[in-house]
C-alpha cells in the first residue's frame, strides 16, 4: 500500500502541469493558417495558381462570381505576428484553393485582414481560367 502511494504521488506532481495545460488550452481552429472562410456561392471552381491571383483595388470590368470572404489573422497559431506579405500570400493561396483568381474589397484590420475571393470569367466565352498542375 505504501509502495503504491509512494509511486502515485510523484507521478501526480509530474503530471499536474500537463493536466492543467490540457484544461486551459484553447481549441485550435479547423481553418488552415488561421483563416476564416465564409462561402458566398454553392458553385465549385477548379483550383487555380496562387501566382495568378490578382489583387483588385476596384471591381473588375469583366464578369465574375463572388466565391467567398476570407479573413486571415495577423498572428499565426504560435502567436507570432505575420508580415503584410505573408498575409497576402496566405490570402492568395486560400483564394486559389477555392478556385478564385482575384481578391477584391481587401480590408486591413487591427487583428486580421479580409478580402472577397472572386472567380473571373473570360469575356465572350464560357471558358473559365483554371490551373492544371504538371
Amino acid at each position: 500500500m505504501k509502495t503504491k502511494i509512494a509511486i502515485t504521488l510523484p507521478l501526480l506532481f509530474l503530471l499536474a502541469p500537463c493536466l492543467a495545460m490540457a484544461k486551459s488550452a484553447k481549441p485550435q481552429s479547423a481553418c488552415y493558417n488561421c483563416t476564416d472562410i465564409q462561402y458566398l456561392t454553392s458553385r465549385h471552381f477548379a483550383i487555380s495558381n496562387p501566382a495568378l491571383v490578382t489583387n483588385y483595388a476596384s471591381k473588375p470590368n469583366i464578369p465574375y462570381t463572388k466565391v467567398a470572404t476570407i479573413t486571415v489573422s495577423h498572428m499565426n497559431s504560435a502567436g507570432i505576428k505575420r508580415s503584410a506579405g505573408v498575409i497576402n500570400d496566405i490570402m492568395k493561396n486560400d483564394a486559389a484553393m477555392l478556385g478564385g483568381n482575384g481578391l477584391m474589397n481587401i480590408q486591413r484590420g487591427k487583428t486580421a485582414d479580409s478580402a472577397t475571393v472572386v472567380h473571373l470569367t473570360l469575356p465572350g466565352t464560357e471558358i473559365e481560367p483554371s490551373y492544371t498542375p504538371v
